[in-house]
């Protein structure tokens, strides 16, 4: 009985370091998602809701996420803030001023679809919200329908509002650039 060998086939070498910053996005992806449900586990919520401010997420990893996210986002880096702002969603999915956020960071990296997504779910979770933070919730999702004048009004109630805010005069001003 003769065996027969399966063909060699040559395959190139990836470019040096690719194969380990896949492998190395991938672990901490596992990561996070692993600390997000460990975090739920071990901190659970943070009391019923009329005990807590409405406008916060219960626990406080997702605050700790969110304000690390909003952080970058304020500082103009959205790609710094997508990863922190959507564990910040994944541990508390009715989180809504996080969506808001990630809508933001994925409208200012070229993902209409996945910002809109976001803003739709902000939105489906602004109801429990103070008057600010729906208004700064409305003025993000007009922004990713692409209704400018709408989003600009929006700002402009904002700034009006809450004066000393310099994050709605900077949305206003990426507002007005934007608009055709």
């Amino acid at each position: 009985m003769t065996s027969t060998r399966p063909p060699r086939i040559e395959v190139s070498p990836a470019p040096e370091g690719a194969q380990r910053s896949a492998g190395l996005a991938a672990i901490v992806g596992i990561v996070c998602i692993v600390g997000a449900a460990i975090a739920i586990i071990l901190l659970g919520r943070r009391g019923p809701p009329h005990e807590r401010d409405r406008d916060l997420p219960r626990g406080e990893l997702a605050a700790h996420e969110y304000a690390a996210g909003h952080a970058r986002l304020a500082a103009g880096d959205a790609a710094g803030a997508v990863g922190a702002l959507r564990l910040a969603t994944v541990i508390e999915p009715v989180f809504a001023l996080a969506h808001a956020d990630l809508a933001g960071a994925l409208l200012e990296l070229g993902d209409p679809v996945g910002a809109r997504s976001e803003a739709v779910a902000a939105a489906a979770g602004a109801g429990a919200l103070g008057p600010e933070h729906q208004l700064a919730i409305e003025a993000r999702l007009r922004e990713t329908t692409g209704e400018w004048d709408l989003a600009i009004a929006a700002y402009e109630r904002l700034c009006k509002l809450a004066p000393a805010n310099v994050d709605y005069r900077g949305r206003l001003d990426r507002a007005r650039a934007r608009h055709p």
